[in-house]
């Protein structure tokens, strides 16, 4: 091999010096890493490229978010990781005979490291607890530690395999995948991230790279022994920044299970101690009046005669319960508890983001329609337009091929008499003497076949590409004066500046295209109806940003509950924060560039346009801002994406509008939402 190029996969690993000497021995032409975990201290990587949580959530690659249930007794927390698991594999069967796919739910369970003198929780321990205890079938169990390798050579995503219980401590290997992990107990508190760092990677995969019909199956789940939850949750945070994640993404990703509703799976929120959603009565209820629908959804203490209602009750549920209790005291209690409970839901509701309500935020298309059928205006539409190179301007002139390159400089390094070394300078006579040299074998034809091969070109046919480069080089040579050997010999150099002209001439023509599309007498008929829209994904973590908002001005209005790719500070924030102010605007998004799949964009003659704010008025409409500094306003650029949101909004038939104010004037945003 001569100079390859090298990839390492998990990177971090390779950060010795002996791992750079070996790297260094097949000298390279580069080195391509991929890790989730780059070192950024002692041997810091080039980090060329990031993907972040929310990219991957919104590719369905990982489980999010992590629920995490704390408890002080380790039994007690295994007890509620296996009825975890055992509910996920009955609704996995419940997917299975929806789509098809097979999913069987498996638990890792963190055993502690033996300790000489010690009373610990090993992994036979648990080993037992899930026999004895849990009457589990040792088929269905495997210890990955020490010296017991049971998952060897075991294929686990295989439906014979009946694993659904691995204990280890942090013996699972890396790179081991099982998209089928879906949760991860710790029999002990989780006081650091090196505890769990190299298995929490684990049970974040979502299998099959998919969103399920059942949410419950898109999302981890996290058991500790512990009674301080902020600090298990910090522990955990901190693992998955080891494991690639940014630290605000960490942070917001895990949720408090008892604080996440979760119907399929039994889970309802449970207030604190001073909640609203708490009555005491003299008396317990009469279960035996009350169905099971309403049962599910109350406690009753018997010790403090505290009755908690852990989700709001339908109008015979009230009824129910109303009459399983005695005495007008009681019943009124109960009617103030409905009440108490409803203004505090209310509350909860507000605090949430427009997705995490479930509005819609969908947006009309710019569409060709044909008869019924509409279809989203892209590139293609003007790409088809055949057109001919060989009718184009073939010259080359001075600025895209200049007569005297950058030579670069030459030298001599010798010796002389005395015995010192000797540096001299040479002027441009190597240069000139390299044109003295025949390089045989080439004629005309020879280097426009040579220049047609080395060019690509897929959408000009070889023909009329070879007749436009037969006009150039006699162009070069009987207007230019360039000789034919000189030609030769500078062949890379013409190459490149032919394929400028080639592509200067083909943006000349999707321009064209595009024109004769959209804005001609022949434009094909253009339509935005709702009938053709675009919809961001309602899902909140399923917003792919790179980056978040990080200012201290709490935006109000925005569609997710975080704010991507936007800097704390500049026109383009205070842009957004009008937006948010204007009352006229019930809810909008920042629209993400290059997520053609997650935002809005309508197609200009070169790329697609991302708006900066994309929005949903009070009295139905869309609004679409472009932020443009002032030094930008005017550029062809500018004034192609004006001229197309303007095109957009006047064929909605006055349900869109569009608007790019100029500079800080955003007074314009306010008076196009009263037009």
């Amino acid at each position: 091999m001569r100079k390859p190029v090298v990839i390492v996969d998990e990177a971090h690993n390779a950060r010795t010096s002996l791992s750079f000497e070996t790297l260094a021995r097949l000298s390279p032409s580069c080195i391509i890493e991929f890790t989730a975990t780059p070192d950024v201290e002692t041997n810091p990587s080039n980090v060329l490229y990031t993907v972040s949580a929310a990219e991957l959530k919104a590719e369905n690659m990982i489980k999010l978010p992590v629920l995490l249930e704390t408890k002080p007794d380790w039994k007690t927390v295994l007890d509620d990781a296996i009825s975890t698991r055992v509910k996920l594999e009955e609704i996995a069967h419940q997917e299975r005979s929806e789509t098809g796919e097979y999913i069987r739910p498996i638990l890792l369970i963190q055993a502690e490291a033996n300790r000489t003198g010690q009373e610990r929780i090993t992994w036979d321990v648990i080993e037992k607890t899930l026999l004895e205890d849990h009457r589990i079938s040792a088929q269905h169990i495997a210890v990955e530690t020490g010296n017991r390798r049971d998952l060897e050579g075991i294929n686990i995503l295989d439906e014979s395999c009946e694993i659904r219980y691995i204990i280890t401590v942090k013996a699972l290997k890396e790179g081991w995948d099982c998209p089928f992990a879906y949760g991860l107990c710790s029999v002990a508190e989780l006081r650091s991230s090196t505890a769990i760092e190299q298995i929490i990677g684990r049970v974040l995969r979502l299998p099959g790279a998919k969103p399920k019909n059942h949410k419950d199956l898109n999302m981890a789940y996290a058991f500790s022994s512990s009674d301080n939850f902020g600090t298990v949750a910090s522990a955990l945070a901190d693992a998955m920044v080891q494991n690639g994640f940014e630290r605000q993404e960490a942070k917001d990703l895990i949720k408090q299970r008892s604080n996440y509703n979760q119907p399929e799976l039994g889970f309802v929120p449970t207030p604190s101690p001073h909640s609203p959603m708490q009555v005491t009565l003299a008396e317990a209820p009469d279960f035996k009046l009350l169905s099971d629908d309403t049962i599910s959804k109350i406690t009753y203490d018997h010790d403090t005669g505290t009755l908690t209602m852990n989700d709001l009750l339908d109008e015979e549920e009230k009824q129910e319960l109303k009459h399983a209790v005695i005495g007008e005291g009681a019943q009124k209690a109960l009617q103030q508890l409905f009440h108490t409970a409803e203004q505090y839901n209310l509350i909860l509701e507000s605090e949430k983001s427009p997705a995490e309500r479930g509005e819609i935020l969908s947006v009309p298309v710019l569409a060709i329609q044909q008869g019924g059928l509409f279809e989203p205006v892209e590139d293609t539409h003007f790409l088809e337009i055949p057109w001919e190179l060989s009718k184009c301007d073939s010259s080359l002139d001075q600025e895209m091929f200049p007569e005297h390159e950058n030579a670069g400089q030459y030298g001599e390094i010798t010796v002389t008499d005395t015995g010192r070394v000797q540096t001299n300078f040479i002027a441009a006579l190597q240069e000139q003497m390299a044109l003295f040299v025949a390089d045989h074998g080439w004629e005309l034809p020879t280097l426009v076949l040579w220049l047609d091969q080395k060019i690509p070109h897929p959408d000009i046919n070889p023909d009329d590409a070879q007749i436009f480069l037969t006009r150039m080089l006699s162009y070069l040579t009987e207007k230019r004066g360039f000789s034919f050997d000189r030609l030769i010999k500078e062949k890379y150099r013409l190459r490149n500046a032919v394929a400028r002209r080639i592509e200067q001439h083909r943006q000349e023509q999707r321009k064209k295209g595009w024109q004769q599309v959209l804005f001609s007498n022949d434009a094909l008929p253009l339509v935005v109806s709702p009938e053709i829209a675009f919809s961001y994904n309602s899902d909140p973590y399923s917003y792919p940003c790179k980056t978040r908002y990080q200012g201290r001005y709490q935006f109000q209005k925005h569609y997710y509950p975080v704010v991507g790719e936007l800097k704390s500070d500049g026109e383009e924030f205070e842009c957004a924060q009008f937006i948010d102010t204007l009352p006229e605007v019930k809810y909008w998004v920042r629209n993400l560039e290059r997520q053609p799949e997650h935002s809005f964009w309508l197609q200009t003659s070169t790329d697609k346009f991302y708006p900066d704010f994309v929005g949903l008025l009070n009295d139905g409409r869309c609004l679409v801002v472009e932020y443009k500094g002032a030094h930008l306003y005017d550029n062809e650029d500018s004034k192609e994406k004006k001229l197309l949101g303007e095109l957009w909004e006047s064929k909605s038939g006055g349900t869109c509008l569009f608007v790019m104010p100029t500079g800080r004037n955003y007074e314009e945003i306010r008076n196009k939402c009263l037009i």
